[in-house]
Order: C-alpha cells, then sequence, then structure tokens
C-alpha cells in the first residue's frame, strides 16, 4: 500500500459525521485522497472505540490496513479531563487498571488502549482528541471568537450552538457545513489555531516520511 494515497483504518465516535469529518482533515493535511477502511464494527460513543481499539486494529492489519487514526471528542473542562500535555505520562494519568479513565486525560487514555503490536510490526498510529468536542475545531473556520480557552470555559453545548447557530441539526446537514468550511482556503491555517489539532496534524504528518515494511509475522493483539 502507499502512503500517497493510504487506506486508514479510522475509529471515531460516529460514522455519519466524525469518520467523515476525519477523513476530509487527513486528506487537508496530507495533500493526498484518504480511503476509509470498510468495518461492520460499530463504534457509537467513546467508551466502544478504546474498547474495541484491540479487533478493530486486528481485523485491519489482518486487511492489509498500516494506517489508523482512533478519535474522540475531550469533553473534558477544568476539573476533568484535563487537554494532553507531551509531559504526561499515560499510566499514571489513567492509572495502572484504568481506575481514572472516566476522569484522566483522553490523548493518554487512547494510548493506554493502543496494543503495542500495531506499532511494533509498522503500523502507523494518529491519536485526535479536539477539545472539547470537534466542534471546537470547525469553530475556528467561521471564524468565531473564543473569549477565553474553549477547552476550560465553554460547555460542549455552547460550542455547538455556536456553530450551528441555533439545535444541533441532524447528521447529515452537520456533515454537509462541516465539509463546506472545510473548503476554504486558509482551513488549515485557522485549524491550527487550536493545540490540539496542531497535534493531531503533527502525527498525521509523520505519516508521510514514515518507511513501510512488510510485517514479519502475524499480527497478535495486546490482550488488554
Amino acid at each position: 500500500m502507499s502512503t500517497s494515497s493510504p487506506v486508514v483504518a479510522i475509529a471515531a465516535e460516529t460514522e455519519v459525521f466524525d469518520r467523515e469529518v476525519y477523513v476530509r482533515l487527513l486528506e487537508l493535511v496530507l495533500g493526498v485522497p484518504v480511503t476509509p477502511y470498510k468495518t461492520e464494527m460499530v463504534f457509537g460513543g467513546r467508551t466502544r472505540v478504546r474498547m474495541l481499539a484491540d479487533a478493530f486494529l486486528t481485523r485491519a492489519f489482518e486487511d492489509g490496513v498500516r494506517h489508523a487514526l482512533f478519535a474522540i471528542d475531550n469533553d473534558g473542562g477544568l476539573k476533568r479531563r484535563p487537554e494532553h500535555d507531551d509531559t504526561h505520562d499515560p499510566i499514571a494519568e489513567v492509572g495502572a487498571t484504568f481506575e481514572r479513565a472516566n476522569d484522566a486525560c483522553s490523548t493518554c487514555l487512547l494510548e493506554r488502549c493502543m496494543p503495542p503490536s500495531w506499532r511494533a510490526q509498522g503500523g502507523l498510529l494518529c491519536l485526535a482528541v479536539p477539545v472539547q468536542t470537534i466542534e471546537t475545531w470547525l469553530l475556528c473556520l467561521k471564524p468565531h471568537d473564543f473569549a477565553g480557552r474553549p477547552e476550560l470555559t465553554f460547555p460542549r453545548r455552547v460550542l455547538k450552538s455556536w456553530l450551528y447557530e441555533g439545535p444541533e441539526p441532524q447528521a447529515s446537514t452537520r456533515l454537509a457545513l462541516a465539509l463546506a468550511a472545510l473548503a476554504h482556503p486558509d482551513a488549515l491555517s485557522r485549524l491550527r489555531e487550536r493545540p490540539s489539532f496542531a497535534r493531531f496534524e503533527r502525527q498525521a504528518l509523520t505519516w508521510a516520511v514514515a518507511p513501510q515494511t512488510a510485517a514479519p509475522a502475524p499480527y497478535y493483539a495486546s490482550g488488554r
């Protein structure tokens, strides 16, 4: 498989909206078409994204896929689920037995759920965690002047109401609005205003330079 036009195993909270937005975001960052890996698995929320990680990556690897993106909203704020910092220790953040999973940094939580065998066998991985929600990123394209850091100041419902200018519409309408906003010529420069997007972009850009090697042995899940 060529890195120039990758098939990507995308585990996101929803298939109709989140996954399709991430396909477009990857295409913007990489500058090449991206094909989402087809799966019968249904995630339907942050808990299932992390709980199905082993099984999803096992099947994708067996089907020849070597690029994977896991994405969940942070759903956090000032008192819980802090934004990720590169100094974080995932074990310390989440707990040895995942006892702090509901309040810990969501990026560290995803990292703890990734089977080590994926990277060891040549798989490439990107973790995306918008704060508070993916609508935070999309608001940068409106553009919107945040009166304070959105990840610490505003709840999800406020951010969503600002973007949609009222009640949250159905997924197909939200997707159409998002794709239209992402077509703006300055989309990437505006998105980079959010540290969580810049972190996602840095990870994805490593795909363009990472060597691709054939797996020397069958893939084994972590058994977590």
